[in-house]
């Protein structure tokens, strides 16, 4: 079991070491995250590469499964072990690789701008599966340009299947999606919604009816429902909660 935990940490080659006055100086960063986790419905977790474990772990439910967040963090990757179906443990390695070998061939000025995501199931602790999104963003580096702390925001996934891996850069209109198949990352476009599906998406995130949204944006309810269908085939859900929780994911609104 402890080599399958291990085999996370092997991509990453950390070199160096980084003391306890470092860890001092990182403490207010520490304190930012917390205070974000706590005005956010995101489970926020800390990953530290050096140590090998979970850093900062928030209070928010969805990752903890009934423990606190103490518990969490003195399990750190064995939490994977503990509550991710066996089956799926492999793809996570597998993402843990790819995203790795992606960023080490990006350059060193760049590697603070990418956010990977992607989809798996944790269990409950009825063993019942929920299929959470998971978005890994570099915090800090080493002096090697190698990633020391990394933070991580969990919410439920808007899709109904594992997978879907996809690697974005900040201020960039593309998108780097892993292909399992190939090996490869294939770049394709970052959806883009217009000002009015923004608008409509918004409204109904707020939990306002067709008739209420058309309403408040002054055009008729077929308008908005013909906006939504758009909405859905370009995000391919069937469902306007699939859709907010879909643009949430991918910050579109």
């Amino acid at each position: 079991m402890k080599d399958i935990i291990d085999e996370f940490f092997v991509p990453i080659m950390f070199k160096g070491r980084m003391s306890d006055e470092d860890y001092q100086k990182i403490r207010p960063c520490i304190d930012a995250i917390d205070a974000f986790a706590r005005s956010s419905n995101m489970s926020v977790y800390v990953i530290d590469y050096f140590k090998q474990n979970f850093l900062y772990v928030s209070k928010n439910p969805l990752l903890l499964n009934g423990h606190s967040p103490e518990e969490i963090a003195r399990l750190g990757y064995m939490y994977y072990r503990m509550f991710v179906p066996e089956t799926e443990l492999e793809l996570l390695q597998e993402i843990n690789r790819a995203g790795f070998s992606f960023y080490h061939n990006t350059s060193l000025e760049d590697r603070m701008k990418y956010t990977i995501s992607y989809d798996f199931h944790i269990l409950n602790k009825n063993k019942r599966k929920i299929l959470i999104n998971h978005k890994l963003t570099p915090m800090i580096l080493n002096p090697h340009g190698q990633i020391w702390l990394a933070m991580c925001t969990v919410t439920l996934s808007s899709r109904s299947l594992p997978g879907k891996i996809t690697i974005n850069k900040i201020d960039d209109d593309v998108e780097y999606v892993y292909s399992p198949q190939s090996k490869k990352w294939l770049l394709e476009n970052v959806i883009l919604l217009s000002e009015r599906e923004t608008e409509i998406l918004r409204y109904s995130a707020q939990g306002l009816s067709n008739s209420e949204i058309a309403e408040k944006i002054f055009v008729d309810v077929n308008t908005i429902k013909f906006h939504k269908k758009n909405i859905f085939s370009t995000f391919n859900v069937h469902t306007i909660a699939e859709a907010v929780a879909f643009a949430t994911n991918k910050n579109l609104i």
